[in-house]
């Protein structure tokens, strides 16, 4: 009578070298959603009630539940079959966009206001500062 081979069927588990960076995108994810989540949650009675849309309360948040049961369903299937360089393209290009609207947000931030410069001239300076005091301090060794 032979044993089962134990290690091999000990489950991998998820914080393991192999896992470690999808399971903490993961949760990290999931923490994204249930915050934005509760987020919404906590605004929408004073949103509702400025916009005079009490009546439209409970249909904000069915819509909002719904399309993402829907989206994680889809994007799930997507996930699944389509070949993984497409996925990775389609990433890389909405975060492109992403980064282009940041940009294009922070030059119109810098061009609305000319005493905003002044306060984010200082911030720069600073961070330049401290990066090279702890460069500095890295070189000279303990």
């Amino acid at each position: 009578m032979t044993l089962p081979d134990t290690a091999a069927s000990l489950p991998t588990p998820l914080l393991s070298p192999r896992y470690r960076w999808a399971t903490i995108g993961m949760v990290s994810l999931i923490f994204l959603a249930a915050f934005e989540a509760l987020a919404v949650t906590t605004i929408m009675p004073t949103v509702s009630a400025d916009l005079d849309g009490r009546a439209w309360f409970s249909a904000a948040f069915s819509v909002t539940l719904a399309a993402s049961v829907v989206g994680m369903v889809a994007g799930g299937m997507w996930a699944d079959y389509m070949p993984l360089k497409l996925w990775g393209a389609a990433v890389g290009i909405v975060s492109l966009g992403t980064v282009g609207l940041a940009i294009t947000g922070i030059w119109m931030w810098w061009l609305r206001k000319k005493e905003r410069r002044f306060g984010l001239i200082v911030i720069v300076v600073n961070v330049v500062f401290a990066i090279t005091v702890l460069a500095m301090m890295r070189a000279a060794g303990p």
